[in-house]
């Protein structure tokens, strides 16, 4: 079950340009509190990311 969650979620992650796909990636990192792949986070996609305080965002 947890590859096949990891696999969605990197297909969703993938297709994150996308409307419905994006929405999708959203309700995960939101829920796993998690924010993209490897740590880098993508000005274009930081909407898709957990609301997190500034200087937490600073010292990342």
């Amino acid at each position: 079950v947890i590859e096949e969650l990891q696999g969605f979620y990197k297909e969703t992650y993938d297709k994150r340009s996308q409307a419905g796909a994006r929405e999708t990636l959203k309700a995960f990192q939101i829920a796993l509190d998690c924010c993209g792949l490897k740590g880098v986070i993508e000005p274009q996609y930081m909407d898709t990311c957990p609301k997190k305080p500034v200087l937490e965002l600073l010292s990342q």
